[in-house]
């Protein structure tokens, strides 16, 4: 519940490693490592992915840097680590937003939990509310596999490599409990059946006719793949991963498969 934020959005890309370490109750998060934290997101890899997907939405990111989140947002403590990069609209409203978070277990188990969300409200692209006048979202606008692809691999290098640094120097030095997974998930903000006068489907935003055409909407909301893989697993191999789970996202999801 600590990752759910008040203002709802359109999209949320979500990469989460669920990592299994002995002796966790040695480990915090000490005052001292945040800046060197907070200067790896800043010169890291998902940084420039949300700056070139702003881009692509014609924002202007250049100012856009990480921040600690304030409390409403997420926790930062002994145990906690959350970060949030905002990307303002012509509204003012945020557009594109990006939130990390690193949880050391409680003592009641044993996982370690790091995510990164990119989350993208198109409603907030316009400076008024008639917006594209009737169409919700413009065609060109929508997101394509390799924008998913290039979020995820940087998403999976921050989430096992770059937040753990926030509770030890060498992650890769720990000894594992059991097995990591990691878990892509993409996700509608306002499905059908939420409540609200808003409703985007994920292929009104995603744009993904390389695997086929998309189903004949079913309510799906959200498609998601967990792969178990090691927690330090080598960059060579992520991108290859990546592109196999979302080939059985959208496999998963309906999309009616080509060569």
């Amino acid at each position: 519940m600590w990752t759910s934020l008040p203002e709802t959005m359109d999209l949320r890309l979500r990469c989460q490693a669920k990592i299994e370490w002995f002796d966790t109750d040695a480990l915090a998060i000490e005052p001292n490592r945040r800046p060197g934290l907070l200067g790896r997101l800043n010169g890291g890899r998902l940084k420039s992915i949300v700056h070139g997907l702003a881009n692509h939405l014609r924002l202007d990111a250049e100012t856009s840097d990480w921040e600690r989140t304030p409390d409403s947002e997420g926790f930062n403590d002994l145990r906690f680590a959350s970060y949030r990069l905002l990307v303002p609209g012509p509204s003012g409203l945020p557009a594109v937003g990006a939130w990390v978070r690193f949880q050391l277990p409680d003592g009641l188990q044993s996982t370690v939990y790091s995510i990164a969300d990119v989350r993208v409200n198109f409603e907030a692209l316009h400076s008024d509310s008639a917006g594209l006048g009737g169409s919700l979202i413009d065609p060109e606008l929508r997101l394509t596999d390799a924008a998913l692809h290039g979020f995820f691999t940087a998403a999976w290098e921050t989430a096992t490599r770059v937040l753990p640094l926030a509770a030890t120097d060498d992650p890769g030095a720990l000894r594992l409990a059991g097995p990591s997974k990691i878990e892509l998930q993409v996700e509608s903000e306002r499905p059908s059946g939420s409540g609200g006068d808003r409703i985007v489907s994920l292929p009104d935003m995603l744009d993904l006719s390389r695997f086929g055409t998309p189903p004949a909407s079913r309510g799906q909301s959200r498609m998601s793949i967990a792969v178990t893989a090691p927690s330090m697993l080598e960059d060579q191999y992520v991108a290859p991963l990546v592109a196999e789970g979302l080939k059985r996202m959208t496999a998963g999801f309906g999309f009616h498969s080509t060569d």
